[in-house]
């Protein structure tokens, strides 16, 4: 491959990146293959991964992190990955873009919610999915549905939130990989929980918990604030 031919791979990347990350949808490499490489599928993937990594950390200050597989946590699941002998150490092979700014940067003057469809509805968003994520990780990872409608109640969002109903708007939770929907049937009984999905672990993960926790409770925040949540989060560290 030729220089040329690879910066033009390494920009059509870049831009195939950030056109996924604007949707929400994942940068798979079936994707890269077809969209970037076409013909040329297969061929030289890693010098365009990187260089397109090299363009995305020095002028947008982002960087392409793999996303973590779906647990298997459903009988169903299990047993047919183990009938599959499948190999829970694989990557997924799709990525998400993520800030690499300093932390003092990260500030909402310098990344404001999107423009699309409007700053406010983006901001709205944000905050449910982040509220959603926060009260799966505080109960271990897993949450009944009883459960979280009753915390959705105390937001009167057990029904409809501004953006949509409650139902679509889940829907589209899990579409985006941010919360996973999970059935599993015993006997004649059938329950219903949530898990936080491959782009809620990376996009908001334990720091947007520890997060959204310590600017609830402000400055009434109890001392022992920090221990709380690492029990709550199971001692995961940053």
């Amino acid at each position: 491959m030729s220089e040329d031919s690879q910066a033009t791979f390494i920009k059509k990347l870049v831009r195939f990146a950030l056109s996924c990350e604007y949707a929400r949808l994942p940068i798979r490499r079936d994707g890269i293959k077809e969209k970037v490489f076409g013909r040329h599928s297969g061929r030289n993937f890693k010098p365009v991964y990187e260089g397109a990594q090299k363009v995305l950390r020095e002028r947008f200050g982002m960087m392409m992190e793999e996303l973590p597989l779906k647990e298997k946590v459903s009988l169903r699941d299990r047993r047919a990955a183990a009938q599959r002998g499948q190999n829970t150490t694989k990557g997924s092979s799709s990525y998400i873009l993520v800030s690499i700014l300093r932390k003092d940067m990260r500030v909402p003057e310098i990344i404001a919610p999107s423009l699309a469809p409007t700053t406010k509805d983006e901001a709205s968003y944000i905050g449910l999915y982040t509220f959603i994520i926060t009260c799966i990780s505080l109960c271990g990872g897993t949450l009944s549905n009883e459960k979280l409608l009753r915390n959705l109640r105390r937001l009167n969002a057990e029904e409809n939130t501004p953006l949509d109903t409650t139902e679509n708007l889940l829907a589209k939770m899990q579409r985006q990989g941010y919360v996973v929907k999970i059935k599993d049937s015993t006997g004649q009984d059938e329950a219903v929980n949530w898990m936080v999905g491959p782009r809620g672990k990376i996009e908001v993960g334990d720091h947007g918990v520890r997060g959204l926790v310590k600017e609830v409770y402000g400055e009434t925040a109890p001392e022992d604030l920090k221990s709380r949540l690492a029990v709550s989060l199971g001692a995961r560290q940053e």
